[in-house]
């Protein structure tokens, strides 16, 4: 693979953001359910004017989490050359066979990401179970996919061979952590990472700027999300997660009604949309 991402925290977001390319560009892919994270992060943060990459939550509040043209908000991920960690003197460290998660990612991005409990929990309770091993459905759009990554978001990843390991900093790295999905209250953070796998992340963001009654023009989860969420009882996340199941519920029919050729894949993504529960 070329241009992989490597992990590098900033200590200065927003200045750090001024030296960033203003005229990169970034072509969404909206096509129906499956997108590709990838690209906002190769080709750039999503540009809304001529010259100016637009940094929106939904409010006019200064956001806590600032997304960079090619970045993660949560934090920093710049282009890198390929590079190895499984060398033989550090394939194996603290347990860990770096070689299992191949090129491009650092021993730093991997400790992390395996010393973080709460993403790990979620990845067993709600993203290993919905996504499952190898699948090449017809009308999978898809097409191969294993682990939840496809061969169409991911074109330059050998899918058959993909390790779990590898499939798990991916997701991570472009799912869990995208945009400060991350930084959401553990109770609704594991179903609106999963919706985020077969939507977008995007989508999973203004599928709760939506419930929150939030304007529709954000797209990170910052101080505007987060002051929404910060006193939420009990009873608040069962409602929310009622109403958010239920715009998942009407994202997939919607997709039907549009392509029918989907309709084969309905029955799945409902029965994941409805085993959508709350985090403990």
């Amino acid at each position: 693979m070329t241009n992989l991402i490597q992990y590098i925290a900033q200590e200065d977001p927003e200045e750090e953001l001024k030296k960033q390319n203003k005229n990169s560009t970034f072509r969404e892919q909206q096509e129906g359910y499956r997108y590709n994270p990838r690209n906002l992060i190769e080709k750039g943060w999503m540009r809304l004017s001529a010259n100016k990459a637009q940094i929106a939550e939904p409010s006019n509040i200064k956001a806590d989490l600032t997304p960079k043209p090619i970045g993660n908000t949560a934090a920093s991920y710049k282009i890198a050359q390929n590079t190895k960690v499984n060398t033989a003197n550090d394939a194996k460290v603290n347990n860990i066979d770096y070689s299992l998660y191949g090129d491009g990612f650092s021993k730093e991005f991997i400790d992390e990401m395996t010393n973080d409990k709460e993403y790990n929990q979620i990845l067993n309770e709600y993203i290993i179970p919905n996504e499952g091993g190898l699948s090449d459905k017809p009308n999978d759009r898809g097409k191969l996919t294993k682990f939840g990554i496809s061969k169409n978001t991911y074109p330059n990843e050998d899918i058959l061979n993909l390790t779990r390991e590898r499939a798990n900093a991916i997701i991570y790295r472009d799912f869990y952590k995208w945009n400060g999905l991350n930084k959401l209250p553990y109770p609704i953070r594991g179903f609106v990472v999963d919706y985020g796998m077969p939507s977008s992340p995007l989508n999973a963001i203004k599928t709760v700027h939506k419930v929150l009654g939030l304007p529709p023009n954000g797209n990170i989860i910052g101080s505007a999300t987060m002051e929404k969420l910060k006193n939420f009882s009990q009873q608040d996340y069962e409602k929310f997660l009622e109403q958010y199941k239920q715009n998942m519920l009407e994202h997939y029919n919607n997709i039907v009604k549009k392509d029918p050729t989907q309709k084969e894949n309905l029955e799945g993504w409902l029965n994941r949309a409805n085993r959508a529960h709350l985090g403990k």
